[in-house]
């Protein structure tokens, strides 16, 4: 049935998210008009020569013609925690009014001269709003001309009428295809000639390709240490040369970018499997070998959760959280592990428990305004009932989960669902509530109060346990083309 729909494609014609500003990536309402000036030694004198502003990261950037190339500019600089965007010179008549007040040798002139330039920062903890033409952000996750699309492998259909055509309930079959969401307005089913189907896998990109591991297969009443891979756009997906250790399903999966060579490494975490129950084992993936080799192993054994590989901090450190799950009690803890160069952990330490113990959860890393953190979506929880609460681990406001007073409830609530990001803005997809579902929900930080909108633009397949993967541009399929 789903070879015939190869290159279908969904398109729904919608009003534009409220808080874009027009063409810009970076959404309008991150961006704060004035200035940061941390360690400004203003004002600025005539006939004197100002010091080295110390908060400036090198010398302002001149030739800048878009907010979008500053934030690229920033995104490139790992100095760089926020950028000033200075567009067009302020003329005398109007300085009274909307005057800057960064002063800095290394700005390499005042302040109302900069035009098209681009002033990277280190901290911004003065800010000063008297300049409406500074346009000031915080450095994103990621770099908005670069953020990558998600792809949506195997899982379960769910057919409410299964008594009346008399036939399964669920199908594993049916949701054998990948499907590529492109945006909050657009999806696409990609080529899945080959792909097994299973659910509860779990899956990365590495190496150039995609890889797609475990999971359970109905059709043959056992669980799977299998991985496929699809390693370039369009191909027929295969088995790789070796699978996993240790069978499981509803594990949870990591990319983890190595400092000390620049390539990366997938961790496959958890999970469960008939013989051994919940599993706390973790394997790791060398995609030059192509091989599994195990790694240190979980705080406590469990299944159904989720998993984050979060931003450096400040000062460099890197960690892998894992959050929530399942071991016959719902949990709320949440453990990680300090990454090192070579993309390896050794220890993980317990950290603030989420306010509500959950499975099937989703979560990614996400930045609301100048916020940035982990966000955890939905899930099942202990009385009987799917969640449509959030939390958010924010990452500068101390080892805590916000919850209900400051985030929205989902439109719909859901569990075994997916999480990604649309236009740098989070947004949740699919699962499972009184049937497998194929809406998508947008989190629209730029309205008060913030609320989660469902799009109009459905998922080709309703699907729930489904394995999500995260893809540069690069590897999309054409469908994705606009």
């Amino acid at each position: 049935m789903w070879i015939q729909r190869i290159g279908l494609c969904f398109t729904a014609i919608v009003t534009v998210i409220p808080g874009l500003w027009g063409s810009t990536l970076y959404p309008k309402c991150w961006i704060k008009d004035g200035e940061c000036l941390d360690q400004n030694k203003g004002p600025l004198l005539k006939g004197v020569k100002p010091q080295i502003n110390q908060n400036i990261v090198g010398e302002s950037i001149g030739d800048i013609t878009s907010l979008d190339d500053c934030v690229s500019k920033c995104v490139e600089n790992p100095d760089c925690r926020y950028f000033t965007y200075y567009a067009k010179p302020i003329f005398q008549e109007k300085r009274n009014q909307s005057d800057c007040q960064l002063v800095g040798f290394n700005l390499r002139q005042a302040c109302f001269n900069l035009e098209n330039t681009c002033v990277l920062l280190k901290n911004c903890q003065i800010f000063n709003s008297t300049c409406a033409s500074c346009k000031t952000g915080i450095r994103p996750l990621v770099d908005p001309k670069e953020e990558k699309l998600t792809v949506i492998l195997n899982g379960l259909t769910d057919d409410r009428n299964f008594k009346a055509t008399e036939t399964p309930q669920y199908s594993e079959t049916d949701a054998a295809i990948s499907e590529l969401i492109i945006n909050s307005t657009r999806t696409c089913e990609l080529k899945s000639i080959g792909l097994k189907p299973r659910y509860g896998s779990a899956a990365g990109f590495i190496n150039g390709k995609m890889i797609n591991c475990g999971g359970y297969s109905n059709n043959e009443s056992s669980y799977l240490a299998m991985c496929q891979h699809q390693t370039a756009k369009d191909q027929d997906w295969a088995n790789t040369a070796s699978p996993l250790n240790v069978k499981r399903a509803f594990a949870a999966s990591v990319i983890v970018p190595k400092t000390d060579d620049q390539t990366e490494v997938l961790y496959l975490m958890g999970g469960y499997n008939s013989d051994d129950g919940f599993l706390d084992s973790v394997e790791k993936y060398d995609a030059t070998a192509d091989t599994w080799s195990v790694a240190t192993p979980m705080a406590e054994p469990k299944s159904h959760f989720c998993s984050v590989m979060a931003a450096p901090t400040v000062d460099g450190k890197r960690f892998v959280y894992t959050i929530g799950g399942w071991n016959i009690d719902y949990l709320n803890t949440v453990h990680r592990m300090s990454i090192g160069p070579d993309g390896t952990g050794t220890t993980w330490t317990p950290v603030s428990g989420l306010k509500v113990a959950r499975s099937d959860h989703a979560c990614a890393e996400v930045q609301m305004g100048w916020d940035q953190g982990i966000m955890v979506a939905g899930g099942y929880r202990k009385d009987g009932a799917w969640l449509s609460s959030i939390e958010f681990y924010i990452y500068d406001k101390g080892d805590e989960w916000q919850l209900i007073d400051f985030l929205p409830y989902l439109v719909n609530g859901r569990h075994n669902h997916g999480f990604t990001t649309l236009s740098m803005k989070p947004a949740i997809f699919g699962g499972w509530n009184n049937g497998s579902m194929n809406s998508i929900e947008l989190l629209n930080d730029c309205k008060t109060p913030k609320t989660w909108e469902e799009q109009a633009t459905q998922l080709v397949e309703r699907r729930e346990r489904f394995a999500t993967v995260r893809i540069p541009k690069s590897f999309a399929a054409d469908c994705s083309m606009p």
